[in-house]
């Protein structure tokens, strides 16, 4: 029988966004909009967004574990590929130089 690592483990519901390169700035702008615009879409998980690119387009990284003292850190697992292609379509389908996208920020609104 194989098992895979992440049998077992309960699904990753946090995810870092990287604007694309030299888009920085605009993506920054609308942070609020575009977290807003991701909540209403996935109420369940929740978004950060960095200050820095990775690449040309959109990037996004599940958080698939946390880090801590004397093994205490614990791993999950990543969405399966339709939900990353999910949440990077509804990421490329926000518009950060349009206002009337995406409603006022919420309380998970971060700056990563």
């Amino acid at each position: 029988m194989n098992r895979h690592w992440s049998d077992g483990l309960e699904q990753a519901t946090q995810f870092v966004i990287f604007p694309p390169l030299g888009r920085e700035a605009e993506f920054g702008a609308a942070r609020p909009r575009l977290l807003a615009h991701l909540k209403a879409r996935f109420p369940d998980y929740s978004f950060g967004l960095t200050a820095i690119a990775m690449d040309d387009e959109i990037s996004i990284l599940p958080v698939c574990g946390t880090v801590g003292d004397d093994a205490s850190g614990r791993l999950k697992k990543p969405p399966g590929l339709a939900r990353m292609l999910e949440i990077k379509a509804a990421v490329g389908a926000f518009d950060p130089g349009r206002a009337d996208l995406g409603g006022a920020g919420s309380g998970e609104d971060r700056f990563i």
